[in-house]
């Protein structure tokens, strides 16, 4: 059942990465890297803030507690946990 599921899940792969043209690789790796996106969270940071000036800052504090474990948990296993290998 395990050998089926690997067997689909890399046909399925295969089949999807094949879907991709290779002049769009050059966007998808700008998107992809992390640094890119920090402007944008200081951009929803801002938002955040300027509408909660007249409000408790509960949200705000919940946004910024999201976004620091999402990126920390991406990091980590980005940088931590090892990408199994077709050979």
């Amino acid at each position: 059942m395990l050998e089926q599921l690997n067997k689909w899940d890399r046909e399925l792969f295969v089949y999807l990465n094949s879907l991709g043209i290779e002049s769009y690789d050059a966007f998808w790796i700008f998107v992809t890297n992390f640094k890119h996106w920090i402007p944008l969270y200081f951009f929803f940071y801002y938002v955040l803030y300027c509408s909660s000036l007249e409000k408790s800052n509960s949200h705000l504090n919940f946004f910024i507690d999201i976004l620091c474990s999402n990126n920390g948990f991406y990091i980590f296993s980005k940088n931590h946990v090892l990408e199994v290998k077709a050979e």
